[in-house]
């Protein structure tokens, strides 16, 4: 099950450009083992595409070395990317980390035809490959569904498509990692469920806001309608790329399924990670409500709201939010867009790493509020009213 035993890879990638991605190829590029990079990259021409993998190397100022990183033009979504792939054969491994992470309804169509079916058709092209050795998907541990909240989840529990899903990007991914079981013989197949990855554990800059912007809302708005207590699985990538390196290359790996998370020994919760980061700049106190209150907290956002008794108890926070978001509509958009986070922390889930643990070396992860306290001044970045779209 393992990479290529004793020998130097050949290496297709997905998903550069983006936050795991970008990681991803950038570590394995230093990596002696890797040969080449074959980089799935949506552009015009080479040039075009040179000019972004530039951009992912410049971005902490790391070697872009053009022998060894090499682009390939074509879209991921696109309807020819069989063909445009067909003329790629001396790859052995091929890793699928690209998809569409949106929570937002209006992008269910580009959701749809990135994770089902742009990565089916990479794993159909794949399959095609006269020295595959293995095919890396990497999944989500939230494809496990919404169903039965409180607990560790498991890796084989996973996945099912009789599981309710919150968002179409976990079911997206449910068929995606489906279908790719379907075509992957299971010895050539490791499939990789992260489970919400935030940050970075180094001091600079990550390459993106994802997720971190959702901890800023939280913070600039203070009244949040979730668990204070809630488990709260979250990983930094620094963390998570190393975990699927080791992981790629480990000849003793005994699974072709893996969570990559914190797991129940370092997972944290919102009042730990919140306290952590808080930025207490004339701001009132953080204050966990039922998630109950969220209809009355929108309805007060579009001035629609006739009945304060809901929010009686909750005057300072209302003054707060008309002193800061001044009726522009930001609060009723802010409030839109946190919704989707506050039910998934509030389905109080951690993901099972023991497999993880006993087959690499990468040990616990940092817990999130202790790396983020570290460097919770990139939160101040984040235009957290700017374009919402979780």
């Amino acid at each position: 099950m393992f990479l290529a035993k004793g020998g130097i890879v050949k290496v297709f990638m997905t998903g550069v450009t983006g936050f795991l991605g970008g990681e991803l190829l950038v570590l394995l590029s230093k990596d002696e083992r890797v040969e080449k990079i074959y980089c799935l990259v949506r552009a015009a021409n080479d040039e075009e595409a040179n000019k972004r993998l530039e951009k992912v190397f410049g971005f902490h100022n790391d070697f872009f070395d053009r022998e060894k990183v090499v682009p390939v033009v074509g879209d991921l979504s696109g309807d020819c990317l069989i063909d445009q792939l067909k003329a790629i054969r001396d790859v052995d491994t091929v890793i699928q980390s690209a998809a569409d992470t949106s929570f937002a309804p209006k992008h269910k169509e580009n959701i749809q035809r990135v994770n089902v079916v742009g990565a089916t058709n990479v794993a159909k092209w794949a399959a095609s490959l006269p020295d595959l050795k293995t095919f890396a998907y990497i999944g989500t541990s939230w494809i496990c569904g919404c169903d039965e909240p409180g607990r560790v989840v498991g890796e084989d529990e996973s996945p099912n498509m009789e599981y309710n899903q919150l968002v179409d990007y976990t079911r997206s991914k449910t068929v995606g990692e489906l279908n790719i079981r379907c075509i992957i013989p299971a010895d050539k197949l490791l499939v990789m469920r992260p489970s919400v990855i935030m940050g970075d554990s180094r001091s600079w800059t990550p390459r993106s806001f994802v997720i971190s912007w959702a901890i800023a809302a939280f913070d600039l708005l203070r009244l949040v309608a979730m668990s204070s207590k809630a488990a709260c699985d979250i990983i930094p990538i620094d963390y998570a790329v190393k975990a699927i390196a080791e992981l790629l290359f480990n000849e003793n790996r005994r699974f072709n399924t893996y969570h990559i998370s914190s797991g129940k020994e370092s997972s944290t919760n919102m009042d730990l990670l919140l306290n952590a980061i808080s930025s207490n700049d004339n701001k009132p106190p953080f204050r966990f409500v039922d998630y109950d209150c969220m209809k009355s907290m929108r309805m007060f956002a579009k001035g629609q709201l006739v009945d304060m008794s809901e929010l009686k108890d909750y005057s300072e926070y209302l003054v707060y939010w008309g002193r800061t978001f001044n009726g522009d509509g930001s609060l009723e958009k802010l409030l839109w867009g946190v919704n989707f986070y506050y039910k998934f922390v509030n389905l109080d889930m951690s993901f099972d790493n023991t497999r993880l643990l006993a087959d690499t070396t990468v040990g616990f992860s940092e817990p999130v509020h202790v790396y983020m306290a570290r460097n919770k001044e990139q939160l101040r970045k984040i235009n957290v009213t700017g374009d919402i779209d979780p």
